[in-house]
């Protein structure tokens, strides 16, 4: 998934209403109401060794964005952080007062065929498969002839389905259901990292397991590591809209039009309760970006290969926002579609540096 922020500096309830307009004309699927709030740092240049001069000490900032749509029941409220624009991480608050019973029923339940790392996996014996589906077509009756034409029967269709099996080994494919397991909850990692997680809360190490707990990374940041780093702005999102639109956009590679898929969602951006812009977060829903980037882990690809195919499609995703803005004439303002590393593409930390980037006043 490729995004881009756009903010709109002098926006007008005008200009805002036109736009709400101009999507609801393409018959858009509605999203739940949204928010945000990201909140900006400045590293305390006194807290420092003895020996350093704080004019010597560069400017170092951390930002920290909540957006509300990333939270839920099962994961959390989610926070990216990003230090200097360089390093990132995504810290989650678990928020519910059964969540070592979630776990617990979570990783005992053996979901998806989960086993222990000491646990060996039982391999089933393709002989005793073949014998049992012969031994299911044998005529009760008893008659022999029956017996060996069904045996002859069952292992020419055998033949076939290990025959179709070898075809399908040579020729992966990849389709919607891979890219749904990519994602799926109950996948083999899931699962040992809730095992892990539930060890953790065991021991003691969480005091924050009440439905009313808000001790997230910026609330540490500001009671407990104070001295290191110091508050300096907090921008709001308020009245937060969404979409998902489907149009027909020309395709400058094919040199035809294709239909293209987008996730919309829009702001107003509020600082100390001033209203500071119109911000509209678009993310290209392209799917063959997606199997590209499931391609690539299940080959033993080259990694340049691999990295200079992934570009090519994120430079495509890019064109398609940029003529999705133009075709239908979004309100001029701040494009920010920068990555944070562009050996690696990260739909999370690559959003937050959008949303630092454009979120400068």
């Amino acid at each position: 998934m490729v995004t881009a922020v756009l903010f709109v500096n002098q926006a007008t309830p005008t200009t805002i209403t036109k736009f709400h307009d101009m999507i609801m004309n393409q018959l858009p699927e509605t999203l739940p109401s949204w928010e945000f709030e990201l909140g900006i740092f400045l590293n305390n240049k006194y807290s420092k060794p003895v020996n350093m001069d704080p004019k010597h000490i560069p400017n170092r900032y951390l930002y920290t964005l909540q957006l509300s749509y990333l939270n839920d029941e099962e994961r959390g409220n989610r926070m990216i952080s990003i230090i200097n624009n360089n390093k990132s991480i995504v810290t989650c608050v678990p928020n519910s007062t059964h969540i070592i019973n979630r776990l617990e029923s979570f990783t005992t339940k053996r979901l998806n065929y989960y086993k222990d790392d000491d646990e060996p996996i039982k391999k089933v014996d393709e002989k005793s498969k073949e014998e049992e589906i012969v031994k299911k077509d044998v005529d009760v009756d008893g008659d022999i002839e029956m017996e060996n034409e069904n045996e002859n029967e069952v292992k020419k269709q055998i033949d076939i389905v290990s025959e179709e099996k070898d075809l399908e080994k040579e020729n992966i494919e990849i389709d919607d259901d891979l890219i749904m397991s990519r994602y799926e909850e109950n996948s083999l990692d899931e699962m040992k990292r809730r095992k892990k997680l539930l060890k953790h809360i065991q021991n003691g190490c969480c005091n924050n397991l009440n439905a009313q707990t808000n001790e997230n990374l910026e609330l540490m940041l500001v009671s407990k590591l104070q001295s290191l780093w110091t508050l300096k702005q907090t921008i709001r999102g308020q009245g937060g809209l969404g979409y998902i639109i489907n149009v027909e956009l020309n395709d400058e590679e094919k040199k035809v039009k294709s239909q293209e898929k987008f996730r919309l969602r829009t702001s107003n951006c509020l600082l100390h309760g001033t209203f500071k812009g119109f911000l509209i977060e678009i993310e290209h829903l392209d799917q063959d970006m997606e199997k590209l980037e499931i391609t690539n882990e299940l080959k033993n690809m080259d990694e340049t290969e691999s990295k200079n195919r992934l570009i090519l499609r994120f430079s495509r995703s890019i064109t398609m926002i940029k003529s999705l803005i133009d075709t239908y004439k979004f309100p001029s303002g701040n494009l920010c579609f920068n990555v944070l590393s562009e050996s690696k593409l990260d739909y999370l930390s690559d959003l937050c540096q959008q949303y630092c980037d454009a979120l400068q006043f």
